[in-house]
């Protein structure tokens, strides 16, 4: 028996070797360590922006004038750019996962005034919308961040999505209605123009207009003038649904 022991533990480790290998490791750091800097990154006129980033939050400012305000650590630094009208921002993780305690934040100053289109897109870090927000086509997604919202006004149909966060959205004010999704948090709009509604949860509660309209089983769900031009449609599979 001693004799097979011996032969197998060599296999043993061959096996385990192999599988190591073939693995990718990550140090997790302390996402405070290292430089920290504040830097404008750019004052240019933009019409559109497209923004992906991995791990900061985002923050759009109506202000006086176009600017873009990074404060963080250096090593989480965007790059940015402006070409042909559109800002561009990218933002990635480079290797490595990383203790979050403190915020990295993009901020973008914009005049107020209509913009062509948003494509927004965040791995994990939260968007706040400050001041009254126009645009023509907006694509806002979060997958591990909270989407808060002042005042939106769309003219397409709007879409906004967090697949681990809440989103609230004080005023939304569309023409050809919204779509807005969460997986695990609550929806939550206070003002909007909408002519129709269609609302719903799977496992949550729904309330348009202080009423509860809760299924028999889990989850609940409402409808108003679904054929309507301009319906907020909004559904979280785990979360509230409030619409005022």
């Amino acid at each position: 028996m001693k004799n097979k022991k011996l032969i197998l533990l060599p296999g043993l480790f061959l096996t385990l070797g192999l599988f190591l290998a073939g693995c990718k490791f990550h140090t997790y750091t302390d996402k405070n360590s290292g430089p920290v800097v504040k830097q404008t990154l750019s004052e240019q006129k933009f019409n559109s922006m497209k923004v992906s980033t991995d791990i900061v939050d985002t923050e759009l400012h109506v202000g006086k004038t176009y600017k873009v305000i990074y404060h963080g650590l250096k090593r989480f630094k965007p790059s940015v750019q402006i070409k042909n009208g559109i800002l561009t921002i990218k933002q990635e993780n480079k290797g490595g996962r990383y203790r979050i305690s403190k915020d990295n934040v993009i901020a973008i100053y914009l005049p107020a005034k209509e913009l062509q289109k948003i494509d927004m897109h965040l791995e994990d870090g939260d968007v706040d919308f400050y001041g009254n927000i126009r645009v023509k086509t907006i694509a806002l997604s979060a997958e591990d961040g909270d989407i808060t919202i002042d005042s939106l006004y769309a003219k397409n149909k709007a879409k906004i999505d967090s697949e681990d966060g809440d989103v609230e959205v004080d005023k939304l004010f569309t023409t050809n209605g919204a779509k807005i999704t969460s997986e695990d948090g609550d929806i939550k709009v206070k003002q909007s123009n909408a002519h129709g509604y269609y609302l719903s949860s799977d496992d949550g509660d729904v309330t348009f207009k202080g009423t509860d309209h809760d299924n028999d089983d889990d989850g609940g769900s409402y409808t108003k003038n679904i054929s309507s031009s301009n319906v907020l449609f909004a559904h979280s599979d785990d979360g509230d649904v409030t619409v005022n």
